[in-house]
């Protein structure tokens, strides 16, 4: 640019050089017929810068008004990084891709020398092809004297997979909404697993009560599976509720294959897919 507007400045007074030589010959001409040609002469230049003057000012306008959108462009762009980082520095650790990067929990040795996860580990779900539960698998794994509950946890939903949600399951469900609800569902299912993987000597009567119900509701859909009913919820969890909220969130899960139904016997059993 700085080379274009040496070269306009250089032809303007190239120009002007010229008129000036003009103005000169006119006044040393001696006949009209001169005359007339010199300022014929002079009206052609100054009608060629008008010409190139109006050029400059129409590239000065066009240059303004890309300068403008550059800035504007700029603003966007600098807002939308903005938006960025803060959603990278404030992103749920409930997510699929922070629960992944989390830090292993070192494991305890017990007395006989076999490796045993503390109790923190044992109630998240192994991702372990081969640990994971089969229709011939055992609900409950026992290691040593103790037993402990081996319960799949529901897999978060993604921004993807809730977006394509149509509006009419969800209703007004907000994403965060269903994945909070996944986190009360396992641990209702860890509290009804842990009174049936207790042995049932040492269940007292409120428990035994429990126990019995929790087995008349296996059936064959069951078998090998974990499972839990709206009463499970309600006995279990203090902030979810069997509400039409809660029935959303559950027709939400279904619909994104992590829940099937098998009804039966007046209920309905909520079966944790794997």
């Amino acid at each position: 640019m700085a080379v274009q507007l040496t070269d306009l400045e250089q032809h303007f007074e190239a120009k002007i050089d010229r008129l000036k030589d003009c103005l000169e010959l006119k006044r040393a001409a001696f006949s009209v017929a001169e005359s007339r040609d010199i300022l014929k002469e002079i009206c052609r230049e100054l009608d060629e810068l008008d010409v190139l003057l109006e050029d400059c000012e129409r590239q000065q306008k066009e240059e303004k008004e890309k300068l403008q959108e550059a800035k504007k462009l700029r603003d966007i762009l600098q807002h939308q990084n903005e938006t960025l980082e803060h959603i990278a520095a404030n992103l749920p650790s409930r997510l699929p891709g922070n629960q992944m990067m989390a830090p292993r929990q070192p494991q305890m040795k017990s007395q006989s020398g076999s490796s045993v996860q503390s109790e923190r580990e044992a109630a998240r779900p192994q991702m372990n092809p081969q640990s994971l539960p089969s229709s011939e698998a055992p609900l409950v794994r026992k290691t040593g004297k103790k037993s402990l509950v081996n319960v799949p946890k529901i897999p978060y939903l993604t921004l993807d997979e809730f977006s394509e949600v149509p509006k009419y399951i969800k209703n007004r469900l907000s994403y965060d909404q269903v994945n909070m609800a996944v986190d009360e569902l396992h641990k209702v299912m860890m509290a009804k697993y842990k009174i049936l993987a207790t042995p049932r000597s040492n269940l007292g009567e409120p428990a035994m009560k429990k126990y019995k119900t929790f087995k008349s509701q296996e059936n064959e859909d069951t078998a090998g599976h974990h499972f839990f009913v709206d009463d499970d919820i309600r006995n279990f969890s203090r902030d979810l509720k069997v509400d039409p909220t809660c029935r959303s969130v559950l027709t939400v899960l279904r619909h994104c294959g992590r829940l099937r139904e098998s009804r039966g016997g007046s209920i309905i059993r909520y079966i944790v897919v794997t």
